[in-house]
Parts: C-alpha cells; structure tokens; sequence
C-alpha cells in the first residue's frame, strides 16, 4: 500500500491546469494579447446576438424565438465578462498596459448587454426593439 501511495506521489497526476499552461504563451505581453483576441471575439458574438434579437423584436414575433434570443445575449454579455476578468487577470502581470481602456470598454459592454437582457424580456417588443436600436448604435461608436 505505501509502494502505491510513494508511486503516485513521483508520477502526479497531468491536470487541466498543467495542460492549459502547456498551450499557453509563456510571455505575458503574448498571453495578454490571446486573451483580449479572445475577448474581442466574444464580443462580435455579442452584438451579432443583439442584432439577431433586434431583428426578431422588429417582426413582433411572439415565443420562443424571441426568449432564444434574450437568453443567447444573456450568455454572450455573460461569456463576454468573463473573458474581460481573464484580460483583466493577465493585465496585472503586464507592467505596461495600452489596453486597459479597451478592456474597460469591453466591460462596458458586457454591463450593456446584461442589463438590456434582464430588464427587457418582459417589455413590449416594439418598445425593446427601440432601446436595442439605441444601444446597438451607441456600441458602434
């Protein structure tokens, strides 16, 4: 029994931490990029789901097309907020930082989005059609 124990011990076990880190860049400028490519990315999805939800609000369609598509924002800005916090994790190893104005852009965003799906699920469709136009509009910018 302690030969088992005392072999495990040597050999360890190859966990998902060790396996991410092995995929990882070893510069932190290198892995501060992927994150925020990462980021960015999500956030596309992000505003493509708000802009495929604003099109479903503009039909009035009623059920289950337009909760589909509150819950695939909800999950975006959701997904998108959690890539900002790994930006986030990665800028504190980075001495100089140029992308801290966008990584809090990007967490704007997220703030956006949730919010918008949230308050609005239950709101008239004509009405949280408008204030997506607006707030897709205000994003663009």
């Amino acid at each position: 029994m302690g030969l088992i124990v005392l072999c495990m011990a040597f050999c360890g076990c190859n966990s998902i931490y060790h396996q991410t880190w092995a995929t990882m860049p070893p510069d932190a400028g290198a892995r501060l990029e992927l994150r925020l490519k990462e980021a960015r990315a999500v956030e596309r999805s992000a505003r493509d789901a708000a802009r495929e939800l604003l099109a479903l609000l503009q039909q009035s369609s009623e059920g289950d097309g337009i909760r589909v598509g509150f819950d695939r924002l909800e999950k975006e800005s959701l997904e998108l907020n959690r890539k900002v916090l790994a930006v986030r994790d990665e800028l504190g190893a980075v001495v100089e930082t140029r992308e801290n104005s966008e990584v809090e852009e990007l967490s704007n965003q997220a703030k956006i989005w949730l919010r918008f799906a949230v308050e609005n699920r239950s709101v008239d469709s004509q009405i949280a059609a408008r204030r997506l136009e607006f707030l897709l509009a205000l994003v663009a910018r």
